[in-house]
């Protein structure tokens, strides 16, 4: 196997839902997981509003996502942008995978949601091989970009160039996957954000929190989903300092076209 080349994930079925075996961790909950999805990502990022305000403006809407998984949360955005009326802004969702999921796996996790079906199919038709690094892919005629990194976080950070208006931090619990939630990713993202970000995330632990707070942002708890008590939202002041990269873009390795 070539050294770009990654493995899929290894993950099991239970009721309907996949289980990581790496992380004994599962990518969603069957039952509300599309409501647990708009509840701790696109409402308190404010998503739909975005894509709808300041049309004046000539650009997209940015969300950055630290674990892709099976792709949920990016079909939830994906299927509120066709749902909204023009005028709207561009949608481009950038999303870091260290364990790409099979579009096998991605195309059983789609069952659960047959009201997505035409946003999953358009996925995983143009779903990129397991190859390490970043990939495009264009829908809806390059008004809904997926980027794809796949590699692992702290990779990603050292070559990225990323600009975010919004950060879902969604990576397995802090507990099973503590790269995904490092004092080194926090401090990447201020270097991302737009001013006036925003960020949320299902955990409401303590260090995260500091964390964020020594990061930059300016942080609140919230009532969680479900049984989850409390959860965490923060944002990146209007006065934070503006971000100067010191790279260029990047080129895909692999780019399909609508």
């Amino acid at each position: 196997m070539s050294k770009l080349t990654l493995e899929y994930a290894k993950l099991y079925w239970e009721d309907g839902t996949p289980i990581s075996t790496d992380f004994d961790d599962v990518y969603f909950q069957t039952e509300g997981g599309v409501e647990e999805s708009k509840f701790v990502f696109l409402e308190p990022n404010r998503i739909a509003a975005r894509l709808q305000s300041n049309l004046t403006l000539n650009k997209a809407v940015s969300i950055f996502e630290t674990g892709f998984g099976s792709g949920l949360n990016f079909i939830v955005c994906y299927a509120l942008w066709k749902q909204l009326p023009e005028p709207k802004h561009d949608l481009e969702f950038t999303s870091v995978e260290a364990y790409p999921v099979h579009p096998n796996d991605i195309a059983k996790a789609a069952e659960n949601w047959p009201e997505f079906g035409e946003c999953y199919q358009a996925l995983i038709n143009k779903y990129p091989e397991p190859i390490r690094g970043h990939h495009l892919i264009a829908l809806e005629n390059g008004r809904v970009r997926l980027r794809l990194f796949f590699d692992n976080i702290e990779a990603v950070m050292q070559y990225a160039h990323i600009r975010a208006d919004a950060f879902f931090l969604d990576g397995f619990s802090p507990s099973k996957n503590q790269e995904m939630w490092s004092q080194r990713l926090i401090d990447f993202l201020s270097t991302c954000a737009n001013q006036g970000a925003t960020l949320s995330t299902f955990s409401a632990a303590g260090f995260l929190q500091r964390s964020l707070k020594k990061g930059g942002f300016e942080v609140s708890k919230t009532q969680g989903y479900g049984p989850k008590r409390e959860m965490i939202t923060a944002h990146y002041p209007m006065h934070g300092p503006m971000y100067y990269p010191d790279h260029a873009p990047l080129t895909p390795i692999l780019t399909t076209q609508p």
